[in-house]
């Protein structure tokens, strides 16, 4: 029973990540520059490095991101920041047909 358990909660998760996925490609991104795109990645990385912030429901994360509070329909997430930075991250730097992105 405990295997299914996780199972089911690992499905929640990822189900959660893409929806956060397609909130910020679709409503944070466009309204991003390169640079802002970077630092907030960097910013939720960092915050990473000083806590598990993807496994915190409960902290509203929303005054600390000024940036993604305009387009938030409700409170900000750790899971909804990692996924923002794990998106950015490949927008910016994936490998496309091979080549890696370069953004000047």
């Amino acid at each position: 029973m405990k295997l299914s358990m996780t199972k089911a909660m690992e499905a929640l998760r990822f189900s959660a990540q893409y929806f956060y996925k397609r909130w910020y490609q679709q409503d944070v991104a466009p309204h991003l520059t390169h640079e802002q795109k970077e630092a907030l990645m960097h910013k939720i990385s960092e915050m990473t490095l000083r806590e598990a912030i993807w496994l915190d429901r409960d902290t509203d994360f929303t005054e600390q991101f000024p940036e993604l509070k305009p387009h938030a329909h409700t409170k900000i997430t750790g899971l909804q920041l990692v996924t923002v930075m794990e998106a950015i991250f490949e927008e910016l730097y994936r490998p496309v047909n091979g080549q890696r992105k370069l953004h000047v």
